[in-house]
């Protein structure tokens, strides 16, 4: 495995590479986490693929500049650094955040997409007539602020590493959202800050700057443009919501071949962690259709 990090659009991105004499994966995190969310997916994966593993702005080990945290500015990064790793083109693995990164490179950049994989997002609006609610302007704002406030409220800072991981740990073991791999990507995300505290989250300006463009996205607009295989998997809590199914048919119709597929008791972004082998073998088959 290579780490390490390479200069994108004047900031340090922080990356992992499983060199393969095969076609290229590029696995694309879930949001205010990190490339260490992969670590129970890549064994299914590293001997069949090239495999690359990115850190966006603003996570992970990369920098964390003040700016710049729309969708398609964090996509554009992703392109450059394709280009700098002499990357023509690759498949995309995207979780939430991830998903909607590779949504908007295949729209953006068809000819460096080969296939998407959609979890977790990018399958429905937040509001409008393909959103899961429509409510006024007015409450629109509200949701907004109150999302905002759970955000600032999340950011809790501590003494120690230990004290971060033994807390995170008391509080999603009696959950069932604590294992092995949760734990080793709970490591990798500890960020020191200048003033020696340590803290599990991403930095707050990057939660804020990318939510107060997320209320407004239409992948609709990205969908008519993608020409390319999508597999989407959905999570069973939204497949039972209406809306949700109607937003995604309607996605759905704007491209030429797409796929669902449902992983059993798959949970948001975590079913990578939770389900790692059964997912993986669901993305395998779905490149090996491809190919033949």
């Amino acid at each position: 495995m290579i780490d390490k990090y390479i200069e994108v659009n004047k900031i340090k991105i922080h990356y992992n590479e499983y060199p393969c004499e095969k076609e290229t994966v590029i696995f694309l995190h879930f949001g205010f986490s990190s490339l260490a969310m992969w670590n129970g997916v890549i064994p299914y994966f590293k001997d069949k693929y090239r495999l690359i593993l990115i850190d966006y702005r603003g996570h992970g080990l990369s920098d964390k500049p003040k700016t710049n945290y729309h969708i398609d500015e964090m996509a554009d990064d992703i392109i450059v650094l394709m280009e700098k790793l002499g990357i023509n083109h690759a498949h995309f693995v995207g979780s939430s955040l991830g998903a909607e990164l590779s949504v908007s490179i295949a729209a953006r950049y068809a000819d460096k997409v080969l296939s998407v994989v959609v979890e977790g997002s990018a399958m429905n609006n937040v509001y409008g007539h393909y959103g899961l609610s429509n409510p006024s302007e007015e409450d629109k704002k509200k949701e907004s602020e109150q999302m905002l406030e759970r955000i600032r409220a999340s950011q809790v800072f501590y003494d120690s590493p230990e004290e971060l991981l033994k807390k995170l740990k008391d509080t999603y073991e009696p959950r069932g959202f604590w294992n092995e791999h949760v734990k080793t990507m709970a490591e990798y995300e500890i960020y020191k800050t200048p003033e020696g505290k340590y803290t599990g989250t991403v930095p707050l300006w990057v939660s804020e700057s990318y939510m107060q463009n997320y209320w407004t996205t239409k992948f609709e607009e990205y969908y008519q443009s993608i020409k390319i295989p999508v597999l989407f998997l959905p999570r069973e809590e939204n497949w039972k919501n209406e809306k949700f199914r109607n937003a995604l048919k309607y996605f759905r119709s704007l491209l030429s071949e797409s796929k669902i597929v449902h992983i059993k008791g798959g949970k948001h972004a975590h079913v990578w962690l939770f389900f790692p082998e059964e997912c993986s073998k669901v993305v395998l088959e779905f490149l090996k259709d491809i190919k033949n």
